[in-house]
């Protein structure tokens, strides 16, 4: 029987991945740093294992975060709203390489001329887009 991931369990895990996206880590780099294989990250990421809390500690060290960054939007009473938040974050968190991607070069323009133009054409494009 193919077990369900709870929706707190894969909330924590899209924030795992957040984290570790954010900080250009592989599952296998992050592994290695938690004495875990980049399976068991993966599926921590998912959702599917849960995360210890001696490993979700470890992990603040890691990402110089607290514990409750892990938690961020959950409340005790919001259990089944997180299935529905869920699925948006997740949709959000597949993009979310390449947001980081375009943030860091974005950000590594010095010229205030070059980035007011690149804010234009960038919001003309997803203007355009939208129609």
């Amino acid at each position: 029987m193919t077990r369900t991931p709870h929706p707190i369990d894969q909330h924590v895990g899209a924030r795992l991945r957040l984290c570790r996206v954010e900080n250009d880590l592989t599952q296998t780099q992050l592994g290695e740093k938690l004495d875990l294989s980049f399976q068991q990250i993966q599926k921590c990421e998912k959702g599917a294992n849960r995360i210890s809390a001696s490993v979700l500690f470890r992990m603040t060290g890691i990402f110089d975060v607290s514990v409750l960054h892990f938690f961020d939007g959950l409340t005790p009473d919001s259990d089944s709203e997180v299935k529905k938040k869920h699925n948006i974050e997740f949709t959000n968190l597949q993009s979310a390489r390449e947001d980081l991607r375009i943030l860091k070069a974005y950000s590594n323009i010095t010229d205030k001329n070059i980035r007011r133009t690149i804010l234009h054409l960038v919001e003309e494009i997803s203007d355009n887009d939208s129609h």
